[in-house]
This record gives structure tokens, sequence and C-alpha cells, in this order.
């Protein structure tokens, strides 16, 4: 065999067996955010709080699906993005329990791109299980933001999986398209989060080792975002 096709083969093997370690190490992560999610949707039918948004959310969206456009048809104080996921899951379920129930998954799994970003900065899975616990533990997001619906909550989660892309995923031919999309849908959440983004993308530039790289990471940054 050839020295060169053996030594192919053998890095092949290499990324092979470092890709499948990787991914055994993201199930205890998943467990634990399977565990969170099914101790807050256990309890989730008994949570009630009279003075959330939720019912305002829901209105707004179900005007909007009627045709009736946001801050022309009626006030709203409040970004499109989330009373209308709120009016169509309300149309297809006729619950606030399934909207909820939805919302809280996708604020317990946010956890695992956020794992695999922290463990990628650091290269430190115990710091990586300790960063994920934190935010699953936090008191702000236990009693309120996970369990009704937020603004701030669904917002972060399109920042997490932007952090996770400019980190992890640096060579994917989609990541300015995806990452586009997600500064999109998050600024429609929340208008403030125009600035969050661009303090992320200016932070996760200045990580290149190179002036050259971090100006070649800023255009990409600029154009995929503005």
């Amino acid at each position: 065999m050839p020295q060169n096709l053996r030594f192919r083969r053998n890095k092949e093997d290499l990324r092979d067996r470092s890709s499948s370690y990787g991914w055994y190490h993201i199930l205890p992560v998943i467990c634990i955010a399977s565990f969170f999610f099914y101790l807050q949707a256990r309890y989730l039918h008994l949570a009630a709080f009279p003075f959330t948004d939720e019912g305002v959310y829901a209105e707004a969206g179900r005007l909007m699906l009627e045709g009736l456009a946001p801050h022309k048809d009626f006030p709203l104080w409040h970004l499109p993005l989330l009373p209308l996921y709120s009016g169509i899951v309300l149309k297809l379920t006729g619950n606030m329990y399934w909207v909820r129930l939805l919302f809280l998954a996708l604020n317990c799994f946010a956890v695992v791109p956020f794992y695999l970003t922290c463990k990628k900065l650091r290269d430190n899975s115990s710091a990586a299980i300790l960063a994920i616990l934190f935010y699953l533990t936090f008191h702000e997001l236990m009693f309120q933001d996970f369990r009704f619906l937020a603004i701030r909550q669904m917002a972060n989660n399109f920042l997490i999986v932007f952090f996770y892309l400019g980190v992890c995923q640096k060579q994917w031919k989609w990541k300015p398209i995806v990452q586009a999309l997600l500064f999109g849908l998050s600024v429609l959440l929340f208008l403030p989060n125009l600035l969050n983004f661009s303090f992320l993308a200016l932070a996760m530039s200045y990580s290149e080792e190179s002036r050259v790289q971090r100006s070649r990471e800023l255009k990409k940054y600029f154009y995929s975002v503005f």
C-alpha cells in the first residue's frame, strides 16, 4: 500500500473515532436536558402566573392569522414573531399547554449546542457540563422564562445557536445564511438583540489569530448579519 494512501486512511480513521467519541459525550447532556424538561413538563399544567403577557401574545397571534396587521390594525407593544408562533400553535392544538410545552422543549434542549460551544472553547467536558447546569438552574429561567412564553428566552435560544455556528461550524458552507436567518428571527422577537448579536460577532472575530483573519471574519459577519 502506498505510504500517502496509508497516511490518508489513518487520518480518516482518527477523524471517525474522534467524531464518534464526541457524539458519545453528548449523551449525558441530552440526558440532563431531558431530565430538566421532564421535571418542568410534569408540573407545567399547574404553572399559572397572572401577570405574564401570554394572553396578549395569544390574542395578537389570533388576530394576525385572521389577516390583521400588528401596529396598524391593532396595538401591539412587542415585535410580531412570538405572537405569531403562539397563534399558530393555538390554532393547531387549541390549548395554551401545548404552546408552552414546545417552548419549554426549545429552552431545555438549547443546552446541547451551548455545551458543544463551551467544550470547543475550553476543551473541558466537566466545565461545559457545569456551565449548562448553571444555565438550567438559573432561578429566573426555572420559575419564569422556561415555563411561560418569554420574548427574551426565545431570542436567547437563537443567540446560542448563532454562537455555536460561529465557534463549532466555521467551515460549514451554509453557516452565513443560517446565522443571518437566526439574527433576523431574533431581532423580530426583541429589537435590542441587534446590539447583542453585534457584540457577539465582534468577540468571535477577535478570537482569530491574525489581524487579516479578524478583518475577514468581521466582513463575513457584517454581510451575513447586516
